[in-house]
This record gives structure tokens, sequence and C-alpha cells, in this order.
């Protein structure tokens, strides 16, 4: 009866473990403005400073059916995300596996068709051209047709 138990304790062991190897590290946006109050749903899959306090750096997967989306939701959720910040990073994509390829430098099809935008912005460079702007990522799907085209905001 004991090696009955113990067997069961350690595959309910091994089955934790395993099954909590292939899911993602969701972290809660630290900051306000991590945080657009829009009607879309996503998850935060990475957050991080760039330069000081007042910045944000995101990895964010939407679930939502990107044929419901247009380009102008797409730039308010970014307007959203980094309104009062002096610096921004922002990397969107629409399904895990895309998120999985860019973070293993393997740019495959999931990569092409699931990287939508990555956004940039720093309002502090004095000596340069200040920086706000979106390029579109997705070589084939909804948002294809913008590839590698870059949107200024203001």
């Amino acid at each position: 009866m004991k090696q009955l138990f113990t067997l069961i304790l350690i595959a309910i062991i091994c089955i934790i473990i395993f099954t909590g190897c292939n899911t993602f590290q969701q972290t809660k946006p630290t900051t306000a403005s991590a945080t657009p109050d829009i009607n879309l749903d996503y998850i935060v899959l990475k957050e991080w400073k760039i330069n000081d306090s007042n910045s944000v750096g995101v990895d964010i997967l939407i679930n939502e059916d990107l044929n419901n989306l247009t380009k102008k939701e797409l730039i308010n959720f970014i307007t959203a995300i980094s309104i009062d910040k002096k610096y921004a990073s922002v990397n969107i994509y629409s399904t895990p596996k895309a998120y999985q390829e860019a973070n293993n430098n393997n740019y495959g099809t999931a990569y092409n068709n699931g990287f939508i935008l990555s956004y940039v912005k720093d309002t502090t460079n004095s000596s340069k051209e200040k920086i706000n702007e979106i390029t579109w990522q997705q070589k084939k799907g909804t948002f294809s047709n913008l590839f590698k085209t870059k949107t200024k905001l203001d």
C-alpha cells in the first residue's frame, strides 16, 4: 500500500513539473500605463524597464481574431501603454508560437504570421530626431499589407 501511494505521489509531481515547463510565465504589469483600459483581450508575456522608471518594455500576446482588429485599434492600444512614458518598447504577437520563435531566434512561419508589430518611443533624444513609431512586422495575414512600413505617432 505504501509503494502504491509513493508511486502515485511521484506521478503527480512529474505531471506538475512537465506541464509547468511548457507554459508561458506571465508577469503582471507593474505600471498603470502598461495596463491600458482598451477592450482587447491580451496577456503581458514579459515586462521590463528600459532606461529609467519612466519607461516601459512589454511583449504582449493579443488573444483576438486579427480579422476583427483595425490598425487604429492597435495604434490606440500602443498609445494607451506609452502615453506618459519617455521610453517605450512594445512587441505584439498574435500567437504563443510566434513569441516562442522570436525568443529562440527561429524566424519561421509562426513568427512571420504572428509577430504583428514593434513599437519604439524615445522622446528624450535631444541630439537626434525623437522616435515614436510603429514598425509593422506581419509578413502574412491581416496586417501584411503594412509589412515593413512605419507609422509615426504624435
